[in-house]
């Protein structure tokens, strides 16, 4: 059984994969299996180094992507920053399909798309607004989305109207002024911290 907002975004993700657009994005999005849960990722560039949360492959004994089109393949990690609840993974792959990460993410109210696979779903696209910064237990703020998360979105590229990733999803938070939000660690903390090794 799911609840009515549940159902309510495969009417979203339904109306927004019928954009050109978004199926391209949808390509570049991953599903991270750890052998006992799932959640989502997306690669960044051609050959093979692909984004996901910290917390989504804590402690797996083995490790595989999914994309939609290329099919199942093993990872590696390497690059895990827990401070943030971000990770790299590696395939052994080129001439895939990946996201461009924004420079850096400074503006809030603005509209995003995310896609991922929440509960039982795959490729599931969402949109909402970005409605401000909050804290957390993470050493690094973090961004709001007026947007239904669930489990399994962990990992989900925040993509803005240009098509860079601003931002990854990692939780869901009940604050005090705006409910219950979306939460999103910009991409900043990525770029600080991760330098891909070609």
């Amino acid at each position: 059984m799911y609840s009515i907002p549940a159902i309510e975004f495969l009417k979203t993700s339904a109306r927004l994969s019928g954009d050109e657009t978004v199926q391209e994005y949808k390509k570049a999005v991953v599903e991270v299996s750890t052998g006992s849960s799932k959640g989502t990722g997306f690669a960044i560039s051609e050959d093979g180094y692909i984004v996901t949360n910290s917390h989504v492959i804590e402690d797996a004994l083995q490790l595989s992507i999914v994309f939609s089109d290329e099919g199942l393949m093993e990872a590696e990690v390497v690059a895990d920053y827990p401070e943030v609840d971000l990770a790299v993974l590696k395939v052994d792959r080129t001439g895939l399909p990946f996201l461009a990460l924004a420079e850096t993410f400074e503006e809030v109210q603005q509209h995003v798309t995310f896609i991922g696979n929440p509960l039982s779903f795959t490729g599931i696209a969402n949109e909402g607004n970005v409605i401000g910064f909050t804290t957390t237990r993470l050493d690094t703020n973090v961004s709001m989305l007026d947007a239904p998360v669930y489990k399994g979105n962990s990992g989900s590229p925040v993509i803005a109207s240009d098509g860079t990733v601003i931002g990854v999803i990692y939780a869901t938070l009940k604050h005090d002024e705006h409910g219950k939000v979306g939460l999103f660690i910009p991409i900043d903390a990525l770029h600080e911290r991760f330098q891909e090794n070609k």
